[in-house]
């Protein structure tokens, strides 16, 4: 017996006595629910359920996005809820990992449970963001300072921009604030959600003419430059000092990403790029890099 599918059954009730799918009666739930800390319980089910596989991502995005969405607006002062409803849109957004267990109702080969999955996250994610206000709300909640939910937020930007890059860079483009918020994520004193909006800004720089042009106007090659100079070189080989070396560089490399993609599709963008004095600083970071191999290559 599937484990997520008796505990399904068991919370919502058997979908065999009446005909109706345990996925709908909790979503059934968080709709007549009068309290959040219920609305929430069922929200944090549904995330169970989705790990049954594709066809829970299917029947979630096709009865239950427009009831989560409708949660984020009500519940908006209420931060677990808001978590709940994140996470349960990005696992619905995301392609699943198939399961290493033999255990499950539906029997799908890795390829099949991939294929099916990927197309359910790319489906779920046109769905949520063709309902109107949809992608300004998850822009909005980028206001908020707790750490889960901007966390959460921005890969589900990310996770949607990767599944549907034209809808949501139209969507995006529609709204007046939204490229600036993403931008002042990489003021974020928070290393995670930094380094998670700049993987927000490459996906939707990497074929847009337009954002790449308005990036270059929010002063990102210098938010960009300043981000490379934390890095810190290793001062001895141990092990500690070579994870962060190695994901120093990792950042550096994202940074530079970033500025290859703004750079590739305008040659007004490189022009303000050599007034920023772009290339005398890509110079020197090219000889700091090469200091620094020559450097270990020594010891």
């Amino acid at each position: 017996m599937n484990v997520f599918s008796g505990a399904l059954n068991y919370i919502a009730g058997n979908d065999r006595v009446e005909g109706i799918s345990p996925v709908r009666r909790l979503v059934e739930r968080i709709k007549t629910s009068s309290l959040p800390q219920d609305r929430r319980k069922s929200i944090r089910d549904l995330k169970n359920a989705v790990q049954e596989g594709p066809h829970r991502q299917e029947e979630i995005g096709s009865d239950g996005l427009r009831v989560i969405f409708a949660v984020l607006e009500q519940d908006r002062q209420m931060q677990d809820t808001i978590v709940a409803s994140l996470e349960l849109l990005n696992n619905v957004c995301c392609a699943l990992d198939p399961p290493i267990s033999s255990e499950q109702d539906e029997i799908l080969d890795a390829a099949e449970f991939k294929r099916r999955s990927v197309a359910a996250a790319s489906r779920n994610t046109q769905l949520f963001a063709r309902i109107n206000n949809a992608v300004s709300l998850l822009i909005e909640l980028l206001e908020e300072e707790e750490f889960y939910v901007r966390f959460n937020t921005v890969e589900l930007l990310t996770a949607m921009v990767g599944n549907e890059t034209d809808l949501l860079v139209s969507e995006i483009l529609a709204s007046s604030t939204g490229l600036s918020r993403f931008v002042e994520l990489l003021n974020d004193s928070r290393d995670v959600i930094r380094n998670e909006g700049l993987l927000l800004l490459i996906a939707l720089s990497g074929n847009s003419e337009e954002i790449s042009k308005i990036l270059t106007f929010e002063n990102v090659f210098d938010k960009l430059f300043s981000i490379i100079n934390t890095v810190k070189a290793p001062v001895d080989r141990s092990e500690e000092d070579l994870v962060d070396a190695k994901e120093g560089a990792i950042l550096v490399h994202d940074c530079l990403h970033l500025i290859q993609n703004i750079l590739r599709h305008s040659g007004s963008n490189v022009a303000l790029f050599r007034e920023a004095e772009g290339i005398e600083k890509i110079t020197k970071l090219i000889r700091v890099v090469d200091v620094r191999m020559r450097t270990i290559v020594s010891e």
